[in-house]
């Protein structure tokens, strides 16, 4: 039985593309492992990095100027930082600010909310967009949630 030219060509196509896809999809999933190692490894030589160098510009707080700017974008990876700061933020907060018991803890834990209260700050004052974004956070959060836990 003889194969024609054309169906050798039908058969022989698919399959090929079935293979490149295939190896393709192995090797984007090697780099994004790969990336992933990096990027743990990168975390762990600037903490290493910093603990030598404490006043060096990449081991100094974010500004709010960087955070606003992740914030207000619409990139997913630049959403994450922002969400992911805001929350780091919000952990740390209540132990640095005692005001941070008069949240609600459902607003502590929605980032979402969190980077609203921020956003609106940050337009409302943009003078001090120089500031550490946390104390821009805390700020927001004071302005949001009075309170009077603190002895005056």
């Amino acid at each position: 039985m003889m194969i024609s030219a054309r169906s050798r060509w039908t058969i022989t196509v698919p399959v090929l593309m079935l293979t490149l896809v295939a190896a393709h999809q192995r090797a984007t999933a090697e780099s994004l492992w790969d990336m992933i190692g990096r990027s743990i490894e990168d975390g762990k030589k600037k903490q290493e990095f910093c603990a030598k160098n404490p006043q060096h510009e990449r081991c100094q707080p974010i500004t709010a100027s960087t955070l606003l700017i992740r914030c207000e974008s619409s990139l997913p990876e630049n959403l994450g930082r922002c969400h992911g700061s805001l929350m780091a933020y919000a952990q740390d907060g209540v132990e640095d600010l005692i005001e941070w018991q008069c949240v609600p803890l459902e607003v502590r834990r929605d980032t979402e909310q969190l980077r609203r209260l921020f956003l609106r700050e940050a337009q409302r004052v943009p003078e001090v967009l120089h500031l550490q974004a946390r104390q821009l956070l805390y700020y927001a959060v004071v302005k949001a949630f009075p309170c009077s836990l603190r002895t005056r």
